[in-house]
């Protein structure tokens, strides 16, 4: 499989008259928020499955789709998060979906085949090795009558967007498409979610009829230029200092580490603003471990020494508007937000930073606090 393009790193319908709210109640500051196509039932059932997975506890958008009970649509194709039959973490209808493989090619590209497409176009998902960090998907909507010999040809090409069969989706994506069957009007849908490297993406929800045109879309957050914006502006000086901390990360080869962290830290910080419940303590050091590792990083480097500083003395400005916030925002009370304020800034701060466990008196397994948001409030 030739995989000559590029592309920036990893690191770096319901049943008629059925309310949304049958499914799952609106979150507590009004996201996630449906744009266009408020009366279409594919639509209403996006958002349903938008709110399900902004209120629950999991870190990003992007965990296996569970169907409320009594939904009006049936899984076809979507990503289950651990092995399956076929192999590759997903689970595939066989009496929706054939999987097709290139004879010539132990384990390489496939082809999910819709077997009988609804009226109008095919719904054809590609999917082909890509780098150490996942496969990229396509997703087609092609005309009945096209052979797959001409999806093969297109997923070899070095240019798999530059022919006349293109993607829906704008070229490939690391996140696979979730394609569902409404049982009341036999007819399918597409959900496009948002990507790993995206802060709360968009879902995005296509049919065959329409093709690459968005029926409409589901936000999960207002429109923001970095994470830590969202929050008060001592929170966000906090951040710039632990940001500071972290480093560049110039020239760590095709890994990327810190790129990755910070990634997940930007993670973190939108879930402190919008999705507070959905934080966890995973770091891999204990305060004390961080606090002397950094101290050690510091010493003897006056601009290092002067960074160390003055993230100590941000600290409790920052747990302070933090916690302001939230019993602002949500309406929590003042010792509930008190222990959130204090639980985000120290499970961030640990998740900014690691150190062997070898240079430091750390228990393994670590210890663990649990999320002291109440579950009645999202």
């Amino acid at each position: 499989m030739k995989c000559a393009w590029s592309r920036l790193s990893l690191a770096a319908t319901l049943v008629a008259g059925l309310a949304p709210q049958a499914f799952a109640a609106p979150t507590f500051r009004g996201w996630p928020r449906l744009e266009g196509g408020a009366a279409l039932p594919a639509c209403q059932q996006a958002l349903a499955l938008g709110r399900a997975a902004y209120t629950s506890p999991d870190l990003n958008l992007l965990g296996r789709l569970t169907l409320p009970a009594a939904f009006p649509s049936d899984l076809t194709f979507v990503t289950s998060g651990e092995p399956s039959a076929d192999g590759d973490g997903l689970m595939v209808d066989p009496a929706a979906f054939s999987t097709l493989r290139e004879a010539n090619e132990k384990a390489a590209a496939r082809i999910y085949w819709q077997k009988v497409p609804n009226p109008g176009p095919r719904i054809v998902i590609g999917r082909t090795p890509f780098t150490w960090q996942g496969d990229a998907f396509y997703t087609f909507l092609i005309d009945a009558q096209t052979p797959a010999k001409a999806l093969w040809e297109v997923l070899d090409s070095t240019e798999p967007d530059g022919g006349p069969i293109k993607s829906v989706t704008g070229g490939f994506r690391w996140s696979p498409p979730i394609v569902l069957h409404d049982k009341t009007t036999r007819s399918d849908w597409v959900l496009i979610r948002g990507e790993p490297y995206e802060l709360l993406g968009a879902w995005r929800v296509l049919a065959p009829q329409t093709g690459a045109t968005a029926l409409c879309t589901v936000r999960f957050a207002p429109p923001f230029r970095s994470a830590p914006s969202l929050l008060p502006s001592e929170v966000r000086r906090f951040a710039a200092l632990l940001d500071d901390a972290l480093g560049p990360g110039l020239d760590e080869g095709t890994l990327h580490p810190t790129a990755a962290i910070r990634l997940a830290i930007s993670i973190k910080w939108a879930n402190a603003a919008l999705r507070p419940w959905a934080l966890v303590d995973d770091a891999y050091n204990s305060r004390a471990a961080i606090d002397a590792g950094l101290r050690t990083w510091a010493q003897g480097v006056p601009a290092r020494t002067s960074v160390r500083s003055a993230i100590a003395a941000q600290w409790p400005k920052a747990e302070a508007a933090l916690q302001r916030f939230y019993s602002e925002t949500y309406g929590v009370r003042p010792q509930i937000a008190r222990h959130m304020s204090r639980f985000a800034l120290d499970t961030i701060y640990r998740g900014t930073f690691t150190f062997s466990r070898a240079n430091t008196s750390d228990p393994d397994p670590l210890p663990r606090t649990a999320n002291p948001w109440p579950t009645d409030v999202r």
